[in-house]
């Protein structure tokens, strides 16, 4: 049985919902068939050069999700750190505000430690040159998780549409 996935351009301006907050994201983001857990799913354009195309997935999980130091300390295993560095080196936490919510974000460059199949977790394909963010962002009823992973440039080259998105939720 072969499975097609439909890639489609989100039109510009159908604002993406997290409770009673809405925002607009960038242009160019695709959406794609979300999986089991998740609100969303996109490609996000790729860097000149760049063979792969970022991925911004929006997870929902009702209640704490294991609370925001559980999911800091597992997003910190996600990237493999240098020689000679710990993730606590490579990990650069920070906190914004929005909509009078603390949002958090985990941002770390290293190789990517990729699971492509949850139900097998030991299958581990190391990606070198990956960046991984992470967002934190609870609301009243859910916390909403949210991960942007690729090629470091590329990842880069998205970063600041990704904050301005989430800044911009009311």
């Amino acid at each position: 049985m072969i499975t097609l996935f439909v890639a489609t351009l989100l039109t510009f301006g159908d604002p993406i919902e997290f409770g009673s907050l809405k925002s607009t994201p960038p242009e160019g983001w695709k959406e794609m068939r979300a999986g089991p857990m998740q609100l969303k799913n996109f490609t996000v354009p790729k860097a000149e050069g760049d063979e792969e195309s970022p991925t911004l997935i929006i997870y929902q999980f009702p209640g704490g999700v294991g609370g925001l130091d559980a999911n800091l300390k597992r997003w910190k295993g996600m990237i493999e750190p240098p020689e000679g560095k710990t993730a606590d080196d490579i990990n650069k936490v920070t906190n914004f505000e929005v909509s009078k919510i603390k949002v958090t974000m985990i941002d770390a460059t290293g190789t990517y430690l990729h699971k492509p199949n949850m139900s097998d977790p030991s299958n581990v394909v190391k990606k070198k040159n990956f960046r991984l963010i992470n967002v934190y962002f609870p609301t009243d009823d859910k916390v909403y998780t949210i991960r942007l992973v690729g090629p470091a440039k590329s990842v880069a080259a998205a970063e600041k549409g990704m904050v301005e998105w989430l800044k911009n939720f009311k």
